[in-house]
């Protein structure tokens, strides 16, 4: 429910691990339907009348559980509110709600509905948001992985040549303009810049996503460094084994999904840009010849036990 078919890279590709890991976990056991964001509303009212006790709901995984992505957040509030007799298991989430007067309205809203769930299992991404979640809602809740990194792309073998930036332009950014012209002259030693960004400025219906995916993927593996502020920025690096520099947000989570890819040589996460140049040639010099996501799929394969155990699905 309520999956990416707006314009960012990174939440399309989501919905693609996510499918892949329902794939892996259960087989051709179930018919899976994907139900994208722009169509929910129109799409809901026969969902309601044809939805059966036996079917089983998986909300998209992401960075918008809380109120800054408050459309996301509505309908996966409806959803849980309309099937209260269905179980309901949210992929990796990020929750956050500003600590102010609205943040906290809005977090009221969401305890309403999701604390009266009584087969609600919420999945968080980062450590951070696991501990708000256990403290704010009352429904299971469990911590795993961004689901992207389940997917593996370490096979795409380009000419590692070209010097990539990716940075946000939105709400979540915290560089200003000096510091993205600091960012730009400490790159350019290395190269011509190419500037990239998992956000495109239209809109991508699910049919259409695979060769933006594609096209996006390749050009992270032929690059030689890349810097970036964005969260799926730094995973596609980690799944095609390409040097990057990441750079925080405005919350925690881009350094919350770090700590699970901190052992890999070629991703370094900084704090101050005054560390941005070490950095660089760091990850530039580390070994990048393998994506050791063993430790990661372990995660994965234990969520798929425990998403099996709640719903009392047996593995035979």
């Amino acid at each position: 429910m309520g999956t990416e078919d707006y314009g960012n890279l990174g939440d399309h590709q989501i919905a693609v691990s996510e499918k892949e890991w329902i794939r892996c976990t259960f087989g051709d056991e179930y018919i899976v339907r994907e139900v994208p964001a722009r169509k929910y509303w129109e799409w809901i009212p026969y969902i309601r009348k044809y939805m059966n006790k036996s079917d089983i709901i998986l909300g998209h995984g992401g960075g918008n559980l809380g109120n800054q992505y408050l459309p996301s957040e509505n309908i996966r509030r409806d959803f849980v509110r309309s099937f209260p007799q269905n179980p309901i298991v949210i992929m990796p989430q990020t929750v956050f709600f500003l600590d102010d007067e609205q943040g906290k309205k809005e977090l009221e809203n969401s305890q309403d509905v999701y604390n009266n769930h009584p087969r609600l299992l919420l999945y968080t991404r980062e450590k951070q948001s696991y501990e708000f979640a256990k403290k704010n809602f009352t429904c299971q809740v469990r911590l795993v992985p961004d689901i992207v990194m389940f997917s593996d792309y370490s096979d795409y073998h380009e000419n590692r040549c070209n010097t990539l930036l990716c940075l946000r332009g939105d709400i979540e950014s915290v560089l200003n303009k000096e510091e993205k012209e600091k960012i730009y002259q400490i790159l350019g030693q290395y190269g011509s810049i190419e500037r990239i960004d998992t956000q495109k400025d239209f809109y991508i219906d699910i049919e259409d996503r695979e060769p933006y995916l594609e096209e996006f993927k390749h050009s992270i593996a032929s690059a030689k460094i890349v810097v970036t502020d964005r969260l799926h920025g730094m995973i596609f690096c980690a799944i095609t084994k390409t040097p990057c520099v990441v750079m925080e947000n405005y919350n925690y989570k881009i350094e919350g999904c770090y700590d699970w890819l901190r052992n890999l040589p070629y991703i370094e996460y900084i704090h101050s840009l005054d560390d941005l140049e070490t950095a660089i040639g760091k990850v530039m010099r580390a070994d990048n010849s393998c994506f050791d996501n063993q430790k990661l799929q372990e995660y994965f394969v234990e969520m798929g036990c425990e998403v099996k155990k709640y719903l009392g699905i047996s593995d035979q």
